[in-house]
Parts: C-alpha cells; structure tokens; sequence
C-alpha cells in the first residue's frame, strides 16, 4: 500500500514538471517598448493638454522656431513682425519675471476641460530649461524671478498631481543654444538632463521627445538607443513619444520609426484621423503635410 501511494506521488510530480515544462516562458521585456497595458490606459485618456511657454511670451512670437531665421511655411508671426534676432531672443530671459504664473490655473482649466493629463515643455529647442539644471547657465535659475530660486517644472507636477492629471514632459533633443551640440557630449550631456528630471521631479507618465531640427542647424548623432534605456531604467512604466527621426530604422530591427511607443500625429493642430493613432507608417513613405490637412 505504501508503495504504491509512493509511485502515485512520483507520477503526480512529474506530471507537474511537464506541464510547466509546456508553458511558453514569460517574453523578456526589452524596456525598449512600453508594456500593451500603458499604451492602452494613454490611448484610453484621449484627450490632453500640451503647453509651450517660457520668455519667448515676451514676444508673442512661435517658442524656438521664432529664434533668428524662420522655418519655411511654418512661423507664423503677427502684421508687420519679423524673427527675434537671436541675440535679442536668447536674452529674454533676463526680462522674464512671470509673477502672475499659477499652475493651479492650467491644471483647473484642463480639469474643466475633461482632460487627462498635461505634457509640459520644459525645454524647447532654444535651450532655455524651466528647471534650475545643474548643467547649464541658460535656465531658469538665471532669471530674476522669484530671485532665481523658481522652478516652474516642479510647480507644474505638483499642481498636476494634486489635481489628478497625469503629468509629461517635453525635452527637446536639439539645443540651439548649447555648445555641445553636434559632437559627442552632447549626448551625455542631454542625458544627464534627462536623469536631472526623472530622478527630482516624481513619476511622470510620458515623455515626449522630438526629431525637429533647422535646415542650417548642425549635424547630430543622437544616441536614441542610450536615451530609451535611461528613461526605462528610471521610470519603467514610462510612455516615451520617440525622437527618432526616419534613422532610428538603423535602431530597431522591426523597421519601427518615430521612436518606441508613440508617434507625432503629424500636424500640430493636435487633432488625429479616425482611424489611424499615427501617420509614420512603418513601410512606405511618411504622408506629406498637404495630405495631412486635406484629410483631417
């Protein structure tokens, strides 16, 4: 009798182990691509704020893009205005006392307007940081509000989080302002901004990069691979909008354009099609802009 409740036990182990045997292991997560489930909770909010400001307001002129030369076609300034020199453009900053900002104000208006969640630009593609950096001069620190000491990054997260709107940021990879950029350490010095950021400031649920860079501007080798990697490995459960230009195919071996989870939605109305999240499509050519606005 003992023998054989011993021989039922054996079988029943070794039935166990090749049972689990059969089970297809759990895929490894590359942290090179946001988890299904974080993609679908963002898509699920469908409706968001994104706010550019910073002392280009001084002027009323389009962020960055106002900063010397206009970009063909696309910088809109008023009757009789031109671009900032960029002399002129790059000092604003000096000027720059916002005494009347409230964050609380945009994290209620977005409230109001049944929005989810807010991406900030904390930098553009002038340079200029709204934190205090440690690595540059060319921030918030510098200006004489609050005496230098304000930080509007860190009031705009707590207003969000106190407000229950999920909070983002923009941080624009081509610096026209940094002296690094175009060689090698800019690559780090971008990325010590970016652990600047997602190591001081809480969670942030998105970050959303850029692959915009002027016909003049110098030639940059980003390191998208070391950037993706940096924000898994600090916020893993980060939604990142990639910076990747139409080269980041030389990164991912699928093919994948624009980055790993989220794609521009190709015009800056912040209006997609129907049916269709993205207009980089993975094969064939990107749609040119003309399409864009006929369709929408």
């Amino acid at each position: 009798m003992i023998r054989v409740i011993t021989m039922a036990a054996v079988v029943c182990v070794m039935s166990s182990l090749s049972a689990l045997a059969q089970q297809e292991p759990e895929a490894k997560w590359d942290m090179l691509t946001a988890k299904p489930e974080i993609v679908e909770a963002w898509q699920d909010m469908r409706f968001g704020m994104f706010n550019c400001w910073g002392p280009v307001s001084l002027t009323g002129l389009e962020i960055g893009w106002s900063r010397g030369a206009p970009r063909g076609g696309e910088f809109r300034v008023r009757k009789g205005q031109g671009p900032t020199p960029v002399e002129v453009y790059d000092n604003l900053y000096k000027t720059w006392k916002p005494d009347k900002f409230d964050a609380r104000e945009w994290v209620k208006t977005a409230q109001d307007a049944g929005q989810k969640y807010l991406i900030f630009l904390v930098k553009h593609h002038d340079g200029f940081c709204l934190w205090p950096s440690a690595f540059t001069e060319h921030s918030v620190k510098n200006s004489p509000w609050r005496g230098g000491r304000g930080d509007v990054v860190r009031e705009v997260a707590e207003a969000c989080r106190r407000g229950g709107i999920r909070f983002g940021i923009y941080l624009s990879p081509w610096d026209r302002h940094e002296p690094a950029y175009g060689t090698p350490r800019y690559n780090d010095h971008y990325q010590k901004q970016l652990r600047e950021l997602l190591t001081g400031y809480g969670d942030f649920f998105q970050l959303w990069l850029d692959g915009a860079k002027g016909k003049n501007a110098k030639d940059m080798e980003y390191d998208w691979a070391g950037i993706y990697s940096l924000a898994r490995e600090l916020q893993p459960h980060l939604l990142v909008k990639g910076g990747g230009d139409r080269t980041s195919k030389k990164i991912f071996a699928d093919g994948r354009v624009r980055g790993p989870d989220v794609r521009w939605v190709g015009n800056e109305r912040g209006v997609g099609r129907e049916t269709e999240w993205s207009v980089f499509p993975v094969h064939g050519p990107v749609l040119a802009t003309n399409n864009l606005v006929y369709d929408l």
